[in-house]
Formats: structure tokens, sequence, C-alpha cells
């Protein structure tokens, strides 16, 4: 018997690995495509924490926080959960009138590979101004009061408002020289 000599075998198996190929390269694709919507979408759920957790810090202003933290002290506040982030916040008083306020927040999966950190930072100045009240009304330049006006420089606080106790009575007009 002779050998036969066929190529029907090697086109199948070139057939085989081609398509073999064909599937790991598309699954290959889709595993990168994947991790890159996946990662994407933790950047963007970071950086909206973030951005809202800066926000809430800043839009929370208070006293309290201005006069009560001394400088060079830095408070981290409670963390916070915002759009599936954990949201770590913070602000150190620089100066007397300068706090700088970090806001960091992760998003994504506890591994590295799903995972996204974004922090930003912003200064706050605090500037209060100093008005001299001499009175209840206080003015400069020409003043005319008329009419029924009463101008009283008791303080006293309206029925239903949350104020602080009244002060010390001062004058009820107080104007410059050339008022009449």
């Amino acid at each position: 018997a002779t050998p036969r000599e066929g190529i029907a075998l090697p086109i199948a198996l070139a057939a085989i690995i081609a398509v073999g190929a064909l599937i790991a390269g598309v699954f290959f694709a889709s595993t990168q495509e994947y991790r890159v919507g996946r990662n994407t979408l933790a950047t963007q759920r970071a950086l909206h924490g973030a951005e809202l957790g800066l926000s809430q810090v800043v839009s929370s202003w208070n006293a309290d926080r201005t006069t009560g933290t001394k400088v060079g002290r830095t408070v981290k506040m409670a963390d916070t959960i915002i759009d599936e982030a954990i949201v770590y916040r913070q602000y150190t008083k620089v100066s007397p009138t300068v706090f700088w306020v970090t806001s960091t927040a992760v998003a994504g999966s506890l591994s590295l590979q799903g995972r996204a950190l974004k922090r930003l930072n912003t200064i706050i100045r605090i500037q209060t101004p100093d008005f001299k009240i001499m009175g209840a009304v206080t003015s400069r330049g020409l003043t005319n009061v008329s009419g029924s006006t009463k101008i009283s420089g008791t303080d006293s606080v309206p029925v239903g408002w949350d104020c602080p106790p009244g002060g010390a009575k001062a004058a009820g007009l107080v104007v410059g020289d050339s008022a009449t």
C-alpha cells in the first residue's frame, strides 16, 4: 500500500488554530473593555465623592471651626459614603484666617485593580468684617428722618427669633456733621 498524501488534516488543524486564536483575541478584548469600563466608573465615583465631600465641608462652615481650632491643628471629620465611595474629610488651620481643606474619596473594589482614589484640596480664607456699629442707625452724609419713625438704641430680640440676648444700650441715630 502506498502512503496517502492529503491536505485535509493540515487545513483542519490550521482552521482550528485560527478559530482558537480568534476566540482568544475576542475574549482578551472583551476582558480589557470590561476592566476599562469598571475603572472609569470607579474613577468617576471617586471624583464625585471627593468633590461633594469638599463642598460639604465648605458649605457647612461655621464660626466654631474658625475660632475653636488652634493654628497647626488638623481636624478629621466623620467619614461618609457618597456615590458608593468612602470619603475622608479634614481641615487644617494654617494661620488665624486660613484653612486647608482636604477631601479624599476611594471607590471601587478593595483590590488594587478596580480601585480609584481622588484627593481634592482647597484653601479657605476667613475674612471677618469689623463694622463699627455705634448706634441703631449709623449714617454718613445727608440723613433725613421724617414721619412717624421711631428709632431706639435698645437692643431687643423679636418674638419667635432665635437670636442671642440683647446687648447694651446704644445711641438710636448716629450721623455725620452734615446730616440734617
